[in-house]
């Protein structure tokens, strides 16, 4: 039993825990970390606009884990946000380093993070793949952007394994 409460921690703080292992990952594409922290913020405000917007509550009986309560948009389940920002921090991770055991990892704490959210009853499948999906779409996008507007410029700066020179 108390494996399966540790599962649901983790799952629950998965974005968290996501966004600090890119984060550290990311310090040795420096560029590319810019950009993750920005778009996570605007993906985050994005969250909040589209709770905003559909105003699709939250299913009935939902549990807290850590006595969280959701006031404002957040009280509103579509997208749900712990899907989004998970899925936002995997997708642009792979998109610039291409590592697949951080993909798998990643992927594995989304999946706790997915099953503690309809567990919980915090969200719908519905508003779990939406957010999911939209997480990934910012992901990929962001990357690109970062890919063809900011990473290219400084490739002059960064060796064979994108470090920065010293």
């Amino acid at each position: 039993m108390i494996l399966i409460d540790i599962f649901d921690v983790i799952g629950f703080l998965g974005p968290y825990i996501v966004f600090v292992m890119t984060s550290i990952q990311l310090y040795y594409y420096i560029y590319y970390l810019y950009g993750y922290l920005v778009i996570t913020f605007i993906s985050k405000l994005l969250n909040s606009f589209l709770k905003s917007i559909y105003r699709e509550p939250r299913p009935l009986g939902a549990r807290s884990i850590l006595g969280e309560s959701y006031d404002g948009s957040e009280k509103y389940g579509m997208p749900s946000g712990h899907a989004q920002s998970i899925f936002t921090s995997i997708v642009f991770f792979y998109g610039v380093t291409g590592k697949p055991f951080w993909l798998y990892v990643g992927l594995f704490i989304a999946g706790l993070t997915v099953l503690q959210r309809w567990k919980y009853n915090n969200h719908t499948p519905k508003q779990l793949f939406v957010g999911a999906c939209l997480g990934a779409f910012i992901g990929y996008s962001a990357f690109l952007m970062n890919y063809y507007f900011i990473g290219n410029r400084y490739t002059m700066f960064m060796n064979e394994n994108n470090h920065l020179l010293e």
